[in-house]
């Protein structure tokens, strides 16, 4: 299996990156969206659908959360990684952060929350089913005064046929296949 860094930042390089799409509420988060993709490859990691959406802590803060979910049910083993970029309201089309998921050695889950030179912060990641993965972290990673971001996410996993060849689902885009959250 490759290693969780060389996932990550070699999934911003690849073509056929799964870019996804905000359509649809989520119940218990503020602002919270989804949307759905079709089955459109046999593989087991295709993407179903991905949400995000916010909430206040209790001292005030915001929390944001992340979320994707497969048609099928997965183990651990076949999650090679996940990068979510991030892209703050300024014009540019860089993304000003990335948030890096992926396994350990000793197979536990890690996300750490990357600007364009250090790592920033983490987030908490766990599996809600065997369908899932979802990350949360605090709103101030993306910037104090942040009011709206839009995001991009990245998937990496292994071909059924072959498990050195890294697969990415696909999903209907928009907006240069960025989806907004607005907080």
């Amino acid at each position: 299996m490759p290693s969780f860094s060389a996932v990550c930042r070699g999934l911003g390089a690849t073509a056929a990156a799964a870019t996804l799409v905000a359509a649809l509420g989520v119940p218990a988060l503020a602002d919270a969206k989804m949307v759905e993709d079709p089955r459109d490859t046999p593989d087991v990691m295709d993407l179903a659908e991905v949400e995000h959406g916010h909430r206040t802590t209790f001292g005030g803060g915001y929390v944001l959360t992340h979320t994707l979910r497969t048609h099928d049910a997965w183990g651990d083993d076949l999650f090679y990684g996940a990068r979510w970029d991030f892209f703050l309201p300024d014009g540019d089309r860089a993304p000003d952060r990335s948030l890096l998921l992926g396994r350990n050695s000793d197979g536990s889950f890690s996300a750490e929350m990357e600007n364009s030179r250090d790592v920033i912060g983490f987030a908490n990641v766990w599996r809600p089913d065997d369908r899932s993965i979802r990350v949360e972290f605090p709103r101030r990673l993306l910037g104090k005064r942040v009011k709206s971001y839009r995001w991009k996410l990245y998937l990496s996993y292994p071909c059924s046929r072959d498990e050195d060849v890294q697969c990415e689902p696909t999903t209907p885009d928009t907006h240069e296949g960025k989806i907004l959250h607005r907080l």
